[in-house]
């Protein structure tokens, strides 16, 4: 295996809309000149456009969850070469990732907040984003060793090289399989029905599944058929850096996926690649207020191995929670160095680490991937500073020509891309801060402001999520304080929000202290009915609770609780003040 082929250049339409030269599908490659300086350019065709203007936006993770199934169709042969492998242990790791369950919700409430013109996550609080050390630390995929080479322009292998790696099965279908590339649901196919019986190609048609089903695995099913060469010898697969393809192939997606070429769609697929579970992993281990409560063992390495054994993670929060929770965070509360301990006991989170603190630019499936250390050395060195703007290429690395040479692995020391002196805080107000759409200014005719999205979302009665229409021309309507001219829309939404949430909890009390009264008869489906349902919500309720009224047999028995004196015993002054207490006269 040798280093990557340069990428090949590439001109751009005026747009900047244009079709990637790896790859199908329109794609967002940028525009034609791009200063570095617009944190937030062209706001109107990124996602977090779609999410506030409540535009259908869902998102997909590419890639298949089967690897593990997979080796259990190896002979025993075969699965003996197969764990001797160096790269087995990274193998296991991710098994234990993929067993997790992941909440697609969850992600798309993540992916508002990233930008691919830092490849960063714009939070209100400060700017944070996966650096290389944090996909070492999850995954234990490593940016030491040899180079991989995914691309050339060496010409596709042949049926002789692919019957000799693969067997005859794929190797005789090499040719039709050179225009949309090789399903790894195939090599799937061609281990379950037992196609193969060499134990060496059993071992590369596994390998060559895994890796191309989770951290390659791209916007599509498939992988170029010059790939087969790089599993020949399974034994020395962990010798390999598979971090830059890895690393860079999960974050070049996510900041592929944010755009949209036409802001109208109707519906619009966020497409995440490389196990996007890391996504996940790395927000819990970054932001505990968001993890799941008891799901990780004590730390380990890898780390994501310890999140796997609960197997099936409990609810994330709603996505406007997370939104919410996100936006109203606090930088204190953020874990910025959760991997001291494996610094010094892992040689492969040093390296990473060493690379966290430069602009690299690291090549994937595709085109080559920014990483730009010097805007999140809060992560590597504990300090904020403010970062001197992002390449020209950020949004356009087909055009970035020799750069290629000079960043790549080498890269930038982050100290030399800095301001010095210059307050972070400001940075924060003048570059990362989002203004929201819909708070133009309120109406002094009707003296308040008009709900901006018109739907407000809330946790009902049973916990799950509600979302509640209001007509377009809804008013918030409430006293300002003393000196206070305008209110936010934001604001005007929240409260609103809160106010629904607390007759949620009103409407659980009440409920709550119907349940627990020993003088009501009522069932749950007694409740529902009306005054005219008895226990069993029947109808006759209310005509057995008159009979009751007038029995003769109730009035002894409140006279039985009299003295001879007149006044009433203890026991029965006790249970009558409880029952004045739990049922108010009418």
């Amino acid at each position: 295996m040798s280093y990557e082929s340069l990428p090949p250049p590439g001109g751009h339409e005026v747009r900047g809309m244009t079709r990637q030269s790896t790859g199908p599908g329109p794609l967002w490659v940028g525009p034609e000149l791009y200063d570095g300086r617009d944190l937030h350019y062209d706001l109107e065709h990124h996602v977090t456009s779609r999410l506030h203007a409540r535009r259908e936006t869902t998102v997909r993770g590419y890639g298949a969850a089967t690897s593990e199934i997979v080796f259990s169709y190896l002979s025993s042969d075969a699965q003996a070469l197969g764990r001797a492998s160096s790269l087995f242990p990274v193998v296991e790791t991710f098994w234990e990732i993929l067993r997790l369950n992941i909440s697609l919700s969850f992600l798309r409430s993540f992916m508002r907040w990233w930008w691919d013109t830092t490849n960063t996550f714009h939070f209100p609080w400060g700017e944070i984003t996966i650096i290389p050390e944090d996909y070492t630390a999850l995954s234990g995929l490593t940016f030491t060793g040899n180079p991989v080479r995914l691309r050339s322009d060496d010409p596709s292998p042949t049926v002789a090289e692919g019957t000799r790696l693969l067997g005859s099965w794929m190797g005789s279908r090499l040719p039709s399989y050179q225009p949309r590339g090789i399903p790894f649901a195939d090599l799937m196919w061609a281990l379950e029905h037992g196609v193969e019986e060499s134990p060496s190609r059993q071992a590369r048609l596994f390998y060559l599944h895994f890796i191309t089903s989770t951290f390659l695995s791209g916007p599509t099913d498939t992988f170029d058929p010059r790939w087969i060469g790089m599993v020949e010898d399974v034994s020395t697969l962990g010798d390999y850096r598979w971090g830059d393809l890895g690393y860079a192939t999960l974050v070049g997606q996510m900041s592929l996926s944010v755009r949209v070429s036409d802001p109208s769609i109707r519906h619009f697929v966020i497409t995440l690649a490389g196990v996007s579970r890391l996504i996940e992993l790395w927000a819990f281990e970054h932001l505990p207020w968001l993890a799941p409560r008891k799901g990780q063992r004590p730390l380990e390495f890898p780390a994501g191995r310890g999140w796997g054994w609960k197997k099936k993670l409990t609810v994330r929060p709603p996505p406007d929670t997370v939104w919410d929770l996100i936006r109203d965070g606090n930088p204190e509360h953020v874990v910025w160095t959760p991997w001291l301990s494996f610094r010094g006991t892992h040689a492969s989170v040093r390296e990473s680490y060493a690379l966290s603190q430069m602009r690299v630019l690291f090549v994937g499936r595709r085109d080559p991937v920014w990483y730009l250390g010097e805007r999140v050395r809060m992560q590597t060195v504990g300090v904020f500073s403010v970062p001197r703007p992002p390449p020209a290429t950020m949004l356009s690395t087909r055009s970035i020509g020799e750069s290629w040479r000079v960043h790549s692995r080498t890269g930038v020391q982050a100290t030399e891309l800095v301001i010095e002196g210059a307050s972070y805080y400001q940075f924060i107000q003048d570059s990362l801060r989002l203004s929201e759409p819909g708070a133009e200014g309120p109406d002094p005719l009707l003296g308040g402001w008009v709900l901006p999205d018109a739907r407000i979302s809330y946790t009902g009665e049973s916990g799950s999520e509600i979302v509640e229409t209001f007509p377009e021309d809804r008013v918030f309507h409430a006293p300002l304080p003393e000196g206070v001219e305008a209110v936010p829309a934001r604001t005007a939404n929240a409260m609103v929000g809160v106010i629904n949430r607390l007759k949620s909890a009103l409407v659980r009390a009440r409920s709550a202290l119907s349940c627990r009264s020993p003088h009501s008869t009522r069932t749950a489906t007694g409740r529902a009915g009306a005054d005219g349902a008895g226990p069993s919500g029947g109808g006759h309720g209310r005509r057995e609770r008159e009979r009751a009224r007038h029995s003769p047999l109730r009035h002894r028995r409140s006279d039985a609780g009299v003295s001879s004196s007149g006044e009433r015993s203890e026991p029965e002054r006790r249970r009558r003040s409880v029952s004045v207490a739990r049922e108010p006269s009418p």
